[in-house]
């Protein structure tokens, strides 16, 4: 259980990396701060 918890965790920290990403590639000056 606490594995798979893990799992699921990082894979959403992953998921939000690469969205603010993908929005840091769009708006340069929304997430530099």
């Amino acid at each position: 259980m606490v594995e798979s918890l893990l799992f699921l965790l990082a894979t959403g920290i992953v998921c939000e990396l690469a969205a603010i990403n993908r929005n840091a590639r769009k708006k340069s000056n929304s997430k530099m701060k």
